[in-house]
């Protein structure tokens, strides 16, 4: 049999939501950002609701693993992490769609964090968030 081949992750993005129409099969990211205003009511440590990592990945083969990690950039701890998932490519050239969930996510400061996307446990690609005072 043979080994899992790694996909390329060809785009990521953070959303709010990310739903596929029924019909058409198409993808609608809601809501992308890259910064998280803090109410003015609201203090730190702050709990954002929900969180979305959207994936384009492509060309893999195999049943492969995936995950997402937030991570506090000046400390490089991982504030919150998604469970394992696994990727099925059945063929090469191939397109899968992932979405992975966050939700409860505290930020325990203001400042700079990464949503870090790993493939086989190898980092792949990051986006900087800003969480704003």
């Amino acid at each position: 049999m043979p080994q899992p081949v790694a996909p390329v992750a060809k785009c990521m993005y953070v959303c709010d939501d990310v739903i596929r129409d029924p019909r058409s099969g198409k993808i609608n990211l809601v809501n992308l950002w890259d910064a998280v205003r803090v109410p003015a009511d609201s203090g730190f440590p702050y709990c954002l609701g929900k969180l979305c990592a959207f994936v384009w990945w492509r060309d893999g083969y195999g049943k492969v693993s995936s995950s997402v990690r937030v991570v506090q950039a000046s400390t490089e701890l991982t504030i919150r992490a998604t469970k394992e998932c696994f990727l099925d490519f059945e063929r090469r050239r191939q397109t899968v769609f992932a979405r992975y969930t966050i939700e409860e996510c505290v930020f325990p400061d203001p400042g700079y964090y990464l949503v870090e996307l790993y493939c086989q446990d190898r980092f792949v690609d990051d986006q900087l968030i800003h969480v704003i005072e």
